[in-house]
Parts: structure tokens; C-alpha cells; sequence
């Protein structure tokens, strides 16, 4: 508070009115015939460059219509189709009679009948070639990593 030069305390003023409101309400109001106009610019531009694609594409020569195969390799389409019709044919061929070469009589069986013949045959055993000797010890065979490496000696003793 200060005093005027006539005595009397002047209480300070305050501003009877805040802000103008008429400036931003016009601001406000081009902004949103900015954002129209612009929308409208834009889209008519975008239709008028789709317009000009399309009619480019319709221009393009026989050759560039053609399909194409690319060359190999190729990427698959769907490997895990590929993968399942593989596993089907794998186990169709596995779990069925069939001729692997007709003329010479070569014939594919089921795996579980072929597992119970060889449960009933035995395994084919090779003969040994000429000039080897066979191990005399028939309970540990001569497999060279299970004695330390060394061949069975020729003056070995037959364990029981």
C-alpha cells in the first residue's frame, strides 16, 4: 500500500478482465481449417498419385506380365507341411510291405516284423577274412579300446 500525495492509502487495483479471449478462439479456429484443408489436400493428392500407379501398371509390357519361377534354390512354402508329408511318408514306408527293385526281388517290410525276424533269426555274422586270427577269449572280444589298446597276444590262454 502506498499513500497518494493527497493522504489517503491507495489499495492496488486489480485488472477487470483476465485475457482477451478473441485472440485464441481465432487461433482455434484456424487451426481446424488448417487441419481440414490439409486433409483434403492430402487425400486428393493421394488419390490423384493411386490414380497415375494404376494407370502406369495397366501400361506394362507382355514380358513383365509373364510369371516368373526364380531360380533354385528356393525357399519353401510351408516347412511344416513338408516336414508332416515327409513324416507321413516315412512312416507309411516304414509300417508296410513293398518292392524296393521288383526285377531283382528286393522287397521292403514293416520295421516290427523285420525285429522279430531278426529276434528269431540272429544277426548275420561276418566270417573272418584269411590270415587273422580270432580272439580265443569270446566273453571280451578283441575291441582294441577295451584292454588298454593292445591286440589279444597269439599265446594267450583261453579264459573259461
Amino acid at each position: 500500500m502506498s499513500e497518494s500525495p493527497e493522504g489517503r492509502t491507495e489499495v492496488p487495483a486489480h485488472e477487470a478482465t483476465d485475457v482477451r479471449i478473441r485472440p485464441f478462439v481465432l487461433l482455434a479456429i484456424g487451426l481446424i481449417i488448417a487441419g481440414v484443408l490439409g486433409t483434403v489436400v492430402l487425400f486428393s493428392l493421394y488419390l490423384w498419385v493411386s490414380g497415375r500407379i494404376e494407370a502406369d501398371q495397366e501400361q506394362l509390357g507382355p514380358m513383365a506380365q509373364a510369371t516368373q519361377v526364380p531360380p533354385g534354390p528356393r525357399l519353401q512354402v510351408s516347412p511344416r507341411g513338408d516336414l508332416q508329408a515327409m513324416l507321413a511318408a516315412n512312416n507309411q514306408r516304414l509300417n508296410s510291405y513293398g518292392w524296393v527293385d521288383k526285377n531283382a526281388g528286393t522287397a521292403h517290410i514293416p520295421i516290427t516284423r523285420a525285429m522279430d525276424l531278426i529276434m528269431q533269426r540272429g544277426l548275420p555274422v561276418r566270417a573272418t577274412p584269411a590270415g587273422i586270427e580270432q580272439s580265443p577269449d569270446l566273453v571280451n572280444n578283441d575291441d582294441l579300446e577295451s584292454d588298454g589298446g593292445q591286440p589279444p597276444s597269439s599265446t594267450a590262454e583261453a579264459q573259461p
